[in-house]
Order: C-alpha cells, then structure tokens, then sequence
C-alpha cells in the first residue's frame, strides 16, 4: 500500500477498524435517541388522550338547580302537640316544702299529632334513649356530685323538621359544675335524624360558614375579655391582635375532626365543638340554608293539618299572635299585637279575655282614628300596635303604644319590612316586633294613641333617629 512497510500498515489498519467501530457506535446511540424521542411523544399523546377523558367525566357540578329561600318566604309551625314529661331517679337528696328533691331531675318533650305513628313513636324513642344516655348510672352512684339536672327542649318546630337541644349538669358538693350540651333533629316525614351538613345547600362551604361564625363568636369572647370592656362601646375599637390567632387554632381543630353537635331554631344554628358554643346566624349565609326546603311534602304530615304560614323565614314565630294583620286603606297597613294569646293552649287565661273585652270595643275606633290621621299623607305606612289597655288610673281610658314606618308601596313592601322586624333581635318589653332598629333605613316613629274624656282617639307621633328614642 504505497510502499508502506509492515507496521505503517497495521497502524493503518487499526485506525479504520477504530473509525468503523465509533460510526458504528455514533449511528446506534441516534437510533436510540430518535426511537426515544418518538416514544416521548407517544406518551404525551397519550397522558393528553388521558387526561381530556378524565377531564370529560369531571363535570362542573350543576348548582343552578338547587332551591333557595327567598328574604321573604313563609314558613309554618308544624302542627304538633307537645307535652313535657318529667322524670326523677336516683336517692332523695332534699325536701323543698315538703316535696321530695331526687338526685336526677330529668324533663323533656313528648310529641304527638303526626299521621304516621311509626315515626311518632320513633321520634319520642330516640328523645328518651338520649336522655338514657345522659343519664349516667356511675356518677348517680358517685357521692361527690350532689344533683344531675338533666333537660330536653324543643328549639326548632317548623317546616316539618323537629330541633331538640339536651342539657345536662353536674352539680358537686364543692360547687363546682360540669355541664353538656347536644342535639338531635329530625325530618317529620320519615322520622330519620338529620346531619349537620343537611342544614345546607349542596354548594354551601362549611369551613367558610363556621370560620366567619367562629371569628364573630371569638371577637365577642375575646373583647370582653379586656379590662374595663363597656358592652356599649363599639367593638371596633377593640385590639383583635391575639384574635386571628384564636380562630386559626379552632378552625385547626375543626378541620381534625370536624364533630359537631348541633341543634337549631327559626333564627339560628347552635353548633357545639370542642365545648364551645358557636352559633351560626342563618340571615348570614341565606342562600345556603335549606332547612326550610329539607321536607318537600305534597300531603299535611299531622292529623290536624298544616298550620298557615304566616311567618317570615329566619325570623321569630310570632305572628300567630296578631289579632289583626290588614290592609286598611290604600296607603295603611295595621297590625295590631296580642301578647295574651297562645296558640298552643286553647284555654286563655283571664288576661287574654280581658285583652279582647278592650280589642273588640276599640277595633273599629282605632282603624278609623288611623285612617283619618293619615288621609293627607302622600307616603304608605304600617302600623303596628304592640300593647294596648285601659288606664284604671285615668277613668278606664284606652292608652295605644305603636310604631309606625314610612314606605313607599305597601304592596310590594309589607312582607319586606315584617321580615326584617321579625329577625331583629328586638323584641320589646311587651313581646311584640319592635320596629325602633329599622330606623336606620325607614323613617320610623314612636306613636301614642290615647283616649280624652269624650271618647276621641288623639294620636301624636315623634320619629326615632337612635335607640335612645325608644
């Protein structure tokens, strides 16, 4: 080979082989790298395959049809008899003029008036077996616990559903006392007890609810708290430095074990975590209540039929106590208040005869006294009567306390305001609606209506611009 000698020739040789052997080399580690590429994308294509199947059997859940409360939607009282039932166990411990004190005081509710008596009678089963649960036999025995006062009340009787609070407390002999508290609610139609998570829509967060519950709870705790706290005072201007803290922690143990005890009224949801009361004000989260929706039932679940609704949702049941609730004329609304009647007790007492001895004389008095006051008034207005008497110091003449509120259309606005009044905390010292907190959005009055010698009704008015006006 171009006259090279021996060992120039394998030197050459040996070069090719090596050249060979790395092209060799080279071409392999491409075909691997393309055949991986290719591989890559194989999988990609299918992980996006995956994922857009995955993605079409995740469908946005469909929270258009869920059925909320309106701000003025009615609700009834269901058409229950209750009857409190009292118990005793235990040693005699005391005489209290002469009547035995036992150990174990015990008092709770027993229904009656549904259709179906199955449900009945596992309804009242299910009050007494709590109440059996409560009833510990060891601290019955236990000599340094002086009484056990036990109780059962019914908090929530509406829309056929039922709310039973249970108390118990321990009373020791060095005064200290240990108490609990829980629950059991119930649908009315099948008798089946309710979970917390029912009291709400399907879309409802239940951390979101207890946190902002939680925090208005707190804030309340930890404010009074500070010395010298005046309940008057604006709680803004309290230091809530320790206060996020708090709610963190609470919410920290909830999310553990979220294990509440729960009961609840028209108003309210009282939640029991960890010893603490917390309760949920349902106006706040209104549109994530179903309480009032959880029994859908076309038929009267009671012997005597469904009561009329007549009350506003989350307010108090009250209006069953209105003598009179009407139109007057076209721009006057009356409702006059009867605090003597019971509509659970069918005997009045000699208040409630004498309330109607006066309503009956005075009804039509009062209306036209009314309408001829505001014949002139280019505004519609309510009326709303909470007590009326005759002065035994003033001849028997007839004395009218009310409240009186500006609107613009009683039509479209009657059930409004009732709504807002009946879910103030604001009821008066004779116990009906006090309108005197709405004065911030209606022009609203203290009015007096009272009888002269001639038996002419006069009435005068003055607005309330604070609660100092009351």
């Amino acid at each position: 080979m171009l006259g090279l000698n021996k060992k120039e020739k394998g030197n050459v040789n040996y070069t090719i082989l090596i050249l060979v052997l790395y092209s060799m080399l080279a071409l392999g580690v491409t075909f691997y790298l393309i055949s991986v590429k290719n591989n890559k994308k194989d999988i990609s294509s299918n992980i996006k395959i995956e994922e857009n199947i995955t993605n079409e059997n995740k469908k946005t859940p469909d929270y258009s049809k869920i059925k909320r409360v309106s701000l003025t939607d009615k609700y009834y009282i269901n058409n229950l008899k209750i009857e409190n039932k009292s118990e005793y166990a235990g040693d005699i411990v005391n005489y209290s003029n002469g009547t035995p004190q036992y150990k174990v005081s015990i008092n709770y509710p027993e229904i009656s008036g549904l259709k179906d008596t199955k449900v009945q009678e596992k309804i009242n089963n299910d009050i007494k077996n709590k109440i059996e649960e409560l009833k510990d036999n060891l601290e019955i025995k236990d000599s340094e616990i002086n009484n056990i006062y036990i109780s059962a009340d019914v908090m929530g009787n509406f829309s056929d559903v039922l709310s039973i609070s249970f108390y118990k407390a321990n009373f020791f002999e060095n005064n200290d006392v240990k108490s609990k508290h829980t629950g059991l609610s119930f649908r009315l139609d099948t008798g089946e007890k309710l979970e917390f998570e029912e009291l709400f829509t399907e879309d409802a967060s239940l951390k979101s609810i207890m946190s902002q519950s939680a925090y208005k709870k707190l804030a309340y705790e930890y404010a009074t708290e500070a010395e010298g706290f005046d309940m008057f005072r604006d709680m803004n201007e309290f230091d809530y430095s320790e206060l996020e803290n708090r709610v963190y922690k609470f919410m920290n143990l909830y999310n553990q074990n979220p294990d509440i005890e729960f009961y609840f009224s028209e108003t309210s949801i009282y939640a029991y975590f960890q010893d603490k009361l917390i309760t949920i004000d349902m106006i706040d989260f209104d549109k994530y209540i179903n309480i009032y929706n959880l029994v859908n039932s076309n038929k009267s679940l009671y012997t005597n039929q469904n009561k009329e609704k007549i009350n506003y949702i989350f307010g108090t049941a009250i209006f069953e106590k209105y003598e009179y609730f009407d139109k007057i004329s076209d721009n006057v609304f009356l409702g006059i208040f009867n605090d003597y009647k019971n509509p659970n007790d069918e005997t009045y007492n000699e208040l409630y005869t004498e309330y109607m001895k006066i309503y009956n004389q005075y009804k039509d008095k009062i209306i036209d006294a009314i309408k001829d006051y505001e014949k002139e008034n280019e505004k519609s207005v309510i009326y709303d009567i909470s007590y009326l008497y005759t002065d035994k110091y003033n001849d028997n003449l007839l004395s009218i306390s009310a409240y009186k509120i500006e609107i613009d259309d009683l039509d479209s606005q009657v059930d409004e305001v009732y709504a807002k009044a009946s879910r103030k905390s604001t009821l008066d010292g004779s116990g009906a609606i006090s309108f005197y907190e709405l004065h911030d959005e209606y022009k609203t009055y203290n009015v007096k209506i009272s009888e002269d010698e001639n038996g002419i009704l006069d009435i005068s008015q003055e607005e309330i611009v604070s609660s100092d006006d009351v």
